[in-house]
């Protein structure tokens, strides 16, 4: 089973005994902004689902 995460500020990766960081985030409390690097476009949808749940009010900005 394939599971995406966040510890900390690391986007996790998760395949059986495989755990790879495979971006970051940083959430801007005043602006309300997530910027989200990523090391592929191919987690996006997932990712901003995962930070859309950890971070409601905020803004997503995507960086590959």
């Amino acid at each position: 089973m394939v599971k995406l995460s966040l510890e900390g500020d690391k986007i996790m990766y998760e395949e059986g005994a495989t755990k790879l960081e495979v971006g970051s985030v940083d959430y801007d409390d005043e602006e309300g902004l997530a910027t989200v690097l990523l090391a592929s476009p191919m987690f996006a949808e997932a990712v901003k689902a995962l930070i859309e749940t950890a971070y409601p009010e905020a803004e997503i900005e995507f960086e590959y």
